[in-house]
């Protein structure tokens, strides 16, 4: 999971895309709202903007290579 994180702040910082990353382990509340809110089983990592779930790392990944990062971030 680490290496995953690691390659979407990575990918971020690149493509010169603002993001806050949180730490789930830090926070029960960030963790309750994730257990609430997340569309599926909390798999991390996971990709939001606000309070809308994007996708985890596959997705992620698969925009990536597919070359449509910024749609898929809804920018």
């Amino acid at each position: 999971m680490k290496r995953q994180q690691q390659h979407i702040f990575d990918t971020l910082s690149a493509h010169k895309i603002e993001f806050v990353p949180v730490d789930v382990a830090a926070s029960t509340v960030v963790k309750d709202v994730l257990k609430a809110e997340s569309p599926r089983e909390l798999q991390l990592p996971q990709i939001w903007r606000g309070k809308e779930f994007l996708g985890g790392h596959e997705e992620f990944e698969n925009s990536v290579e597919g070359e449509y990062l910024k749609e898929f971030l809804k920018k």
